[in-house]
């Protein structure tokens, strides 16, 4: 309104919040043969502040020079307004026969001895016979002529390759012979057993689980069950059909009972083992006994803590009556004896009752109650 009294309608001024972060897609494939260009990019939109760079390339690189298996990029983007959108996106590098023969004919390509096209040709033919060979679970055939390939890659990678080249070349020649089974059928049956009680003769909470397959066809994976619930997996090498074994490390485990069982596999098929049951009955720490040297009945006097021997604690509580009047920290070295002084003073005369705590990432145990009498 003005000073003559004139009143300006009411206007309406909208403002955008912006709420969101900004959308983000990830653009790339999946999984890449070493013979591919991999290359993968995001987009990235808000609709209301808008973000600075609205598209931008995470990777484009040659499949060969990437390591085997799985791999994750990450897009970080953020909008005007300051919101942020992380997005991962995971991808895998292989190879396949395929793909080695066509990188190869790809590297002799570039060169300029005029007999590497022959070479090459050559070469991819050991290839194929290793890939039929493999396809008729001739593992060991199939190896041998990936082991013949890689031989005359470096023997004519001064003239055909580059020594880088020869070395790529060689190196995914061996990853895909590792992948090859020597098996010819599923694997024969492992055999579980731990060694719990073994190395202190407590039975605690760390020990270790181990796989045994004594002779015969030979696993390429395998995966440890504990109550039903997978706790581990890994990859194993074939060299069937000579013994296989495995050792996987179980730590913190409370007291109670485990049952175990490792399914054992390769391209053929698998097999799982009969269970394992292990009984934990010592991860708590061992019965600590409460002494005193009041001997002249006056209010100052020690408290002393003893484990003699077994699980050790990493922390101690003392009790007075019920309540905490001290808290110390302790090293464990199961199953060597632990010692504790509380001092104590100003008491004054009556009846206290005193009891320990020990504790560490198992559980706890209690001592049995120390009665001090104070007399003066």
């Amino acid at each position: 309104m003005d000073k003559a009294g004139n009143k300006e309608a009411g206007q309406t001024l909208a403002v955008a919040v912006d709420l969101s972060p900004p959308a983000v897609v990830i653009q790339g494939e999946t999984q890449y043969t070493i013979d591919q260009q991999v290359g993968i990019s995001y987009t990235a939109s808000d609709s209301v502040s808008g973000v600075a760079e609205p598209s931008g390339e995470l990777l484009n690189t040659p499949a060969y020079t990437l390591e085997p298996g799985l791999h994750r990029v990450t897009a970080n983007v953020s909008d005007f307004a300051g919101r942020e959108t992380n997005v991962d996106f995971s991808y895998s590098v292989y190879a396949t026969f395929a793909s080695l023969a066509e990188l190869t004919r790809t590297f002799a390509g570039e060169s300029a001895d005029p007999g590497a096209a022959a070479l090459a040709e050559q070469l991819i033919g050991k290839l194929m016979q290793s890939e039929q060979a493999a396809g008729a679970r001739e593992g060991s055939k199939a190896r041998s002529l990936l082991a013949a390939y890689s031989q005359e890659v470096s023997s004519g990678a001064a003239a055909a390759f580059t020594v880088e080249q020869g070395n790529v070349l060689t190196r995914w020649a061996a990853w895909i012979s590792q992948s090859i089974p020597l098996a010819d059928s599923a694997p024969g049956m492992p055999v579980l057993s731990d060694n719990n009680g073994h190395d202190t003769g407590l039975r605690d909470g760390d020990y270790t689980v181990t796989m045994n397959l004594w002779w015969g066809n030979n696993g390429t994976r395998f995966k440890l069950f504990e109550n039903g619930e997978k706790i581990e997996e890994g990859a194993l090498t074939d060299q069937s059909p000579s013994a296989q074994s495995v050792q996987i490390d179980i730590s913190g485990r409370q007291n109670g009972t485990y049952v175990y069982t490792l399914e054992l596999s390769n391209p053929h098929g698998s097999v799982t083992s009969a269970p394992l049951t292990v009984t934990v009955t010592d991860a708590s720490p061992g019965q600590a006994v409460l002494s005193g040297d009041n001997w002249d009945g006056d209010g100052s006097y020690a408290v002393t803590m003893n484990l003699w021997w077994g699980t050790n604690a990493v922390e101690y509580q003392l009790y007075e009556n019920g309540v905490l009047v001290d808290t110390q920290t302790l090293q464990a070295h199961t199953p060597d004896a632990q010692s504790v002084v509380s001092t104590i003073s100003g008491k004054t005369p009556g009846t206290y009752e005193y009891e320990a705590v020990l504790r560490n990432a198992a559980g706890e145990s209690r001592s049995a109650k120390l009665i001090v009498t104070v007399r003066k």
